[in-house]
């Protein structure tokens, strides 16, 4: 292909049936033998099927391509099955387990957040009351009294081992965090936060 051209001929092509003589004489051009084989792909993947074709069995390769919410789809099937296994692998983990996998976990973030700007954890801190938010209008009171009750049990042992000091810390740290949180918050967010 003569690179003057840039990829307009390749625009062209897409728009009509490419047959596989003609991407062989494109990649035997001289090209790097990566753009070679991003080219082929590109081209197979923009081609369609021929008229005559009758078989079923051969139209089914070009559906994925037909219809662009296939990827999108399959993408959001692979959360779903992702979210599932995690669950289920939670499921039969012992407390001591989960325990130790929060450690490092939390740990990670802590180290991570020390690498933050003020401006970058503002974004996430609101990233995430966003999204509890909307989980929390999916539940039921019912729901939200089991979820609040779980997380004071697992709070609890952390209390437990900390100091009058430290608990005097921790609650002076949640009172600024929601102070700042609150002065960004209109008159109806904060009436819709109290009533949960």
């Amino acid at each position: 292909m003569n690179r003057r051209f840039g990829t307009a001929p390749l625009l062209l092509l897409c728009k009509k049936v490419v047959p596989e003589q003609t991407i062989t004489n494109i990649m035997n051009t001289a090209l790097h033998p990566v753009v070679q084989a991003k080219l082929k792909q590109e081209l197979r993947l923009c081609s369609t099927p021929p008229p005559e074709q009758k078989s079923r069995a051969g139209a089914n390769q070009y559906e994925h391509y037909e219809h662009s919410f296939a990827p999108c789809r399959a993408k959001g099937e692979r959360r779903a099955t992702n979210a599932e296994r995690k669950r289920r692998s939670r499921e039969q983990m012992s407390g001591e387990e989960i325990e130790a996998r929060r450690v490092p976990d939390a740990e990670g973030k802590r180290r991570s957040r020390e690498q933050m700007n003020d401006s970058e954890m503002e974004v996430l801190r609101a990233a995430n009351a966003e999204r509890q938010r909307r989980y929390r209008e999916q539940m039921d009171d019912t729901e939200i009294e089991a979820l609040r009750a779980a997380n004071a049990e697992r709070q609890r042992p952390y209390r437990e081992q900390m100091n009058d000091t430290e608990i005097g810390a921790l609650r002076a740290a949640n009172a600024e965090r929601q102070r700042r949180s609150r002065e960004q918050m209109n008159e109806i967010e904060i009436e819709a936060r109290r009533k949960y």
